[in-house]
């Protein structure tokens, strides 16, 4: 089955709010089998969302559309599929009596225009909508469902999820599983280039490559009727893949690296120091995302210019203006947070060192230091303050994953 979703917002066209709603829809539909083709987004105009439906119902079987179900005046969804499916509004009790709840156990007053919500096509079947006012409702033409559910997210992942997902769920006749492969230090052209023949691995499944800032991700996806089938063929593909790029890989579907990196800390039992200059502390604020972070996390240094990072390992500036590279400040630093807090393992970022022969960037140096030795490596950025941070925050904690593993 196909499907399409329709978002309907000025909002969304202008930039002020991120599409958050099309992401979760889709990949629920995902999840039961059905492929979502298209994501359209039109105004709060009626004539541009009788447009979007009229194309949408060319081309897709299920269409969701989701926005512009409210009480004022620019909520014009609604109308429009009233017009679209050439029926009328029919005041529904039970809808009325839920709105009148709501505000009754809020208690507050009901404005009048909140009774035109409990408004709804004839010809349709009612959504309910336990949190908030605006009820979603269905329609079917020939063989095409039509679903509108209200922007607020809170309300629409509700209504997926207790309502629209069950039903639809019954008529899917396929299984779409996939799985995330997470690398790190190196790029999507170089990635493609170590998995051979492409088209040959893609006869089964689909693969599809998704750069970030910290690492190109690798998707793989299978489609079969079968879900024993679809799943074998995602594992056959999912072993390829690993034995073609298992170097540069750290992680899989829901994983971060954080999280591995506090595992392994966990299970040796040893204690980390971070010292950081160009990352600003964003180490830092990964690894404090673990509930858990006092029990391997030692300390944290934040340094954010040069002269303080030569105080702390205890340098004198001429040293530093007679040439000291990147690398070496990197494993200073590393030592000097060591030693400093009494740690097994100590992680460093240097500030960041211009690039040679004038290039527009910067090299980021990193550094760890364990029981085994020193490990340091780098990465040029040349982007905006926060790519500037991610990347060699990242290096680092691979760095200091490979070295603990």
């Amino acid at each position: 089955m196909i499907a399409e979703l329709i978002s309907i917002g000025d909002e969304l066209l202008i930039g002020q709010t991120i599409n958050t709603n099309a992401a979760y829809i889709a990949q629920q539909m995902t999840a039961i089998g059905v492929a979502v083709k298209w994501v359209t987004v039109v105004s709060d105009t009626e004539q541009d969302i009788l447009d979007a439906l009229q194309i949408a119902s060319g081309r897709a079987q299920i269409v969701i559309a989701t926005g512009g179900l409210g009480p004022t005046h620019d909520d014009v969804t609604r109308n429009a599929f009233v017009k679209y499916f050439d029926t009328k509004l029919v005041l529904d009790k039970n809808v009325l009596k839920h709105i009148e709840g709501l505000f009754a156990r809020r208690k507050k007053q009901m404005p009048a225009s909140n009774r035109d919500q409990a408004m709804i096509p004839a010809d349709a079947s009612i959504i309910p909508n336990d949190f908030g006012t605006a009820p979603g409702f269905q329609f079917t033409k020939k063989d095409r469902i039509f679903i509108v559910l209200p922007g607020v997210p809170l309300e629409m992942k509700t209504m997926m999820d207790k309502y629209v997902i069950p039903s639809l769920r019954k008529m899917a006749h396929s299984f779409i599983h996939y799985t995330m492969i997470k690398t790190t230090g190196i790029s999507e052209s170089a990635l493609f280039e170590l998995m051979g023949d492409i088209n040959k691995l893609e006869r089964g499944v689909k693969i599809a490559f998704l750069p970030r800032p910290t690492g190109v991700e690798v998707r793989i996806t299978a489609q079969d009727s079968d879900e024993r089938a679809c799943l074998q063929r995602l594992e056959n593909a999912r072993q390829i893949v690993l034995s073609r790029i298992g170097n540069y890989v750290w992680g899989q579907d829901e994983q971060q690296l954080e999280d591995i990196v506090a595992q392994l800390l966990l299970t040796q039992h040893k204690k980390l120091a971070v010292v950081e200059s160009s990352t600003g502390g964003l180490v830092a604020h990964w690894l404090t995302d673990q509930s858990n972070h006092q029990a391997y996390l030692q300390a944290v240094v934040v340094i954010p210019t040069m002269e303080q990072v030569m105080d702390f390992i205890a340098m004198d500036d001429k040293h530093y203006q007679s040439g000291i590279s990147g690398r070496e400040m990197a494993e200073q630093m590393a030592l000097a947070v060591l030693r400093k807090y009494h740690a097994d393992v100590a992680l460093a970022t240097a500030p960041l060192f211009k690039g040679e022969n004038n290039s527009p960037g910067f090299d980021a140096f990193v550094a760890v230091v364990t029981q085994a030795g020193t490990h340091v490596s780098s990465t040029f950025v040349n982007r905006d303050v926060v790519f500037n941070k991610e990347r060699p925050a990242q290096l680092a904690l691979d760095l200091l994953r490979r070295a603990l593993v």
